[in-house]
């Protein structure tokens, strides 16, 4: 039976579809469907993405998540995907022990729009924390 998780941060993992580094001559542009005018704006909107492609590749280590959806609250971050494979990340007592194992301690960037001082890695339950849903 298909899953749903959700994946609450502390880190920004804004997906904004800026997938490369800053080059000259490419501003001003729209990236979607937002104006970026200046280098910062572009290197703040990059490391967003980054932390958010991030976030997939961990999740992609074991299954493909489908469905994959962003959110964004006054609190935290919410990544939230459906995976075919009911059993893929069950450790133990935990059916998501294996997710949280890869994600621990993978490295995360600072500084952008998070409400709160961060370590420069996640910490499971620390700033990172899980839901699981059957759909």
């Amino acid at each position: 039976m298909p899953q749903r998780i959700k994946i609450h941060t502390d880190f920004d993992i804004t997906n904004t579809g800026v997938v490369r580094n800053f080059r000259q001559g490419m501003l001003p542009c729209k990236v979607s469907g937002k104006s970026i005018t200046s280098e910062a704006e572009w290197v703040k909107l990059r490391r967003q993405q980054a932390n958010w492609e991030t976030l997939i590749q961990v999740i992609s280590l074991r299954t493909q998540p489908l469905n994959i959806r962003t959110a964004v609250n006054k609190a935290n971050w919410t990544l939230e995907f459906d995976i075919d494979l009911t059993s893929v990340y069950h450790k133990g007592d935990d059916p998501l022990g294996l997710l949280k194992d890869d994600i621990e301690n993978v490295p995360m960037l600072t500084g952008l729009d998070e409400h709160k001082d961060l370590d420069s890695h996640i910490v499971v339950d620390k700033n990172v924390s899980f839901e699981l849903y059957e759909i």
